[in-house]
């Protein structure tokens, strides 16, 4: 017995799961931005959590600087998510008709969102690695969620590079439509 799925069950499923991931990063978010908060005004140990504790002892400014490229990043990933959604819900996927510019415009900005992510990795990495040399206990990338940099600058190459290719269809569909 065979098993058909359908192109419209797969977009449903997908739709599903970018909304529970949207979800998800909203709330984690939230939780970092709250946690950066609730550690400098209210306790400390609220950084342990990230096991940033000893940089907040150390220096706030560090601490803050690192949160900070935490949230962004979260952040970052949340709108790139919102954007997948919006798709979803405004119905830009036509299969018949690929090549619009709100779909050129939509990986236009997932690529765009996918670089920032990636910088901000790097950058995140990068002064991880810095305060390292001060000697402080550090986590790694994957703990305060910034890992995987070079996926994300990557991603971001694949996605500029389709976007390019949208844009020159869109413009040969229309110099299409208007041959008699």
């Amino acid at each position: 017995m065979e098993i058909k799925i359908s192109s419209d069950f797969i977009l449903k499923g997908l739709q599903l799961i970018s909304w529970v991931v949207f979800i998800g990063l909203c709330i984690h978010s939230g939780s970092l931005l709250f946690t950066m908060v609730y550690a400098l005004i209210g306790n400390p140990n609220a950084a342990d959590y990230y096991e940033l504790d000893h940089v907040l002892q150390a220096d706030n400014s560090h601490f803050i600087t690192l949160m900070s490229i935490m949230i962004i990043v979260a952040v970052l990933k949340s709108i790139l998510f919102y954007c997948i959604i919006k798709v979803f819900v405004k119905k830009h996927l036509n299969v018949n008709y690929p090549f619009t510019e709100a779909f050129f415009s939509f990986i236009n900005n997932m690529a765009w969102f996918a670089l920032g992510i990636g910088l901000f990795s790097y950058w995140g990495s990068g002064y991880l690695k810095k305060l390292s040399l001060l000697n402080l206990p550090i986590p790694n990338e994957q703990t305060v969620h910034i890992a995987g940099a070079d996926v994300w600058i990557f991603m971001a190459i694949i996605l500029l590079v389709l976007a390019q290719l949208f844009k020159k269809g869109v413009a040969m569909q229309h110099e299409n439509e208007y041959t008699i």
